[in-house]
């Protein structure tokens, strides 16, 4: 840590120099600009974002090993917050790169395929943060792993099999866990796009990234409950017992999210009350697996039950997060 001396300037001024190497590493020169935030006994400084400035980055495939290496990249260059990002095609063997280039745009909000060459491919994300903030993102999240839910639960009643339906809606919930990881890492680098995005005090981003985290956990296990469970519909098995407790599990679900989203954290302790309940019950339904005579159904219905117990897992997780934004931070 640096310790720097303040200089009255002029009178009505105060002066601190900064360090060199923060400067150059910044990019800045004399003349240029920085945005000042106080908070509390701390004063924030950060560059001035210019609207013109569009980082890019780009990836040679004569540098990267496989098609699936390739995704990674690709995708961690996305919440990296890259704008541009040009693929180079410097070796022969170039058509598997190309499918896996087209595979993860399908799989990100915003990304548009600028250009197309036998050399190059160009992307760019075209997303304007303003007209869909974090906390947005999160309730359209939340909005359709909830409906995900009550599907299952409606299909279970009626003995009916929705696989791929709850699939694709499990796909759409992945593309939005892409798009606030990509605001949130933006955020913490730049408290300018933090405002833009809805996000008041930088330390919610934390939080924010384990709530988005859990829904996008609990969107896989629900699908997971709709495969397994049409399975067992489809060989004419009925799950109707199950119901009760599906119903509760959406209950914990849906009151830990929307006591975040509401600020209404007196809900939560009904969280934790509920889910202690639920655990006991999914013990008794496993335990009954036991008298189940096919070895076989007994497996699957154990996997129907062990996916519902983590989407009690992850919303007391949700809940948690609840209870540390309901505690204010100490003024130092």
């Amino acid at each position: 840590m640096e310790t720097r001396k303040i200089y009255m300037s002029g009178g009505s001024s105060y002066v601190v120099s900064l360090p060199k190497r923060w400067v150059e590493e910044s990019g800045l020169k004399s003349g240029d600009s920085l945005a000042i935030e106080v908070r509390g006994n701390s004063l924030l400084l950060e560059p001035v974002l210019k609207e013109f400035e569009n980082p890019s980055r780009e990836l040679k495939i004569s540098t990267i090993s496989t098609p699936k290496a390739l995704e990674r990249q690709l995708i961690a260059h996305y919440l990296a917050g890259y704008e541009m990002i040009k693929i180079v095609f410097d070796v022969n063997e170039s058509v598997k790169f190309r499918e896996v280039v087209r595979n993860v745009m399908s799989c990100l909000i915003g990304v548009e395929l600028m250009e197309e060459t036998s050399k190059y491919i160009l992307l760019e994300v075209l997303f304007d943060n303003r007209k869909m903030p974090t906390i947005k993102v999160l309730k359209r999240m939340h909005a359709i792993c909830k409906s995900m839910l009550e599907d299952v639960a409606r299909a279970i009643e009626d003995g009916v099999s929705i696989k791929p339906e709850i699939a694709y809606r499990e796909g759409e919930i992945d593309k939005l866990y892409f798009l606030v990881v990509r605001q949130l890492k933006c955020a913490l680098q730049f408290h300018q796009i933090s405002s833009k995005l809805g996000i008041e005090n930088t330390r919610d981003c934390l939080g924010y990234r384990v709530v988005v985290k859990n829904i996008e956990r609990i969107a896989d296990h629900v699908r997971s409950v709709a495969e397994v469970s049409s399975e067992l519909i489809t060989r004419g098995h009925s799950l109707k017992e199950y119901l009760p407790i599906i119903r509760k599990v959406e209950h914990v679900y849906n009151a830990s999210v929307e006591a975040i989203i509401d600020m209404d954290y007196e809900r939560l302790e009904e969280v934790f009350e509920t889910s202690d309940t639920l655990i006991g019950e999914l013990e008794e339904c496993f335990n009954s697996l036991f008298s189940e005579p096919s070895v076989e159904i007994a497996l699957l219905k154990k996997s129907i039950l062990d996916s519902l117990s983590r989407v009690v897992s992850y919303s007391e997780g949700i809940a948690e997060i609840g209870v540390n934004y309901s505690v204010p931070m100490p003024k130092i």
